[in-house]
């Protein structure tokens, strides 16, 4: 995907990762869709830009919106050991002064999350026929402390990858099985 965003240190790949992760044909025991989540195309960092802080959950995680130069994505930072980390390394609040920073994670998972959790955790209401995963941000560095910001009509311009029709495909919601049918011969 080709951006009309000229950046410097960002490429197009959270989508094309996210959509390769998932197995169409899943039936997942756990959350858990990928563990050590990280581009395997680019021979780059994996740099994403943190567009907005949602919330502060129940557990203390912090719930974040997080950019590549195409897609937008829903992502979580927990509180250990990522943020417990990153206070007492840099002596500041994770969101104070890091909105709009280019960050690199290093290690980071991706997870399916509910229906209560995205009503719970980011504010997120409605009825979707597809699952939603998100980032789980484990290990990551501040890339660059500029705050890069855009005017609302190019912000809106990035895509979450949500949009997209495959991926709203590969996780298109099944049917939860009736305990009766698998009586039936």
């Amino acid at each position: 995907m080709k951006s009309d965003i000229p950046f410097v240190f960002q490429d197009s790949w959270i989508a094309n990762e996210v959509i390769n992760s998932i197995n169409p044909s899943r039936t997942y025991t756990s959350p858990l869709v990928r563990k050590d989540f990280k581009s395997t195309t680019l021979k780059i960092s994996s740099i994403l830009r943190i567009c907005r802080f949602l919330k502060t959950t129940q557990s203390n995680n912090i719930t974040a919106i997080l950019a590549d130069s195409t897609h937008k994505i829903l992502a979580y930072f927990p509180f250990k050991p990522t943020i417990v980390e990153f206070e007492n390394q840099h002596c500041k609040r994770i969101t104070y002064g890091t909105t709009n920073n280019l960050i690199d994670v290093s290690r980071a998972n991706l997870l399916f999350v509910n229906g209560s959790e995205l009503q719970q955790d980011y504010d997120l209401t409605g009825s979707w026929d597809f699952d939603f995963v998100v980032l789980e941000v484990l290990e990551f560095n501040i890339f660059q402390s500029d705050q890069i910001t855009f005017t609302l009509g190019v912000e809106n311009s990035f895509k979450f990858v949500y949009d997209e029709p495959i991926y709203q495909r590969v996780c298109k919601r099944r049917e939860p099985r009736n305990l009766l049918d698998l009586m039936e011969v």
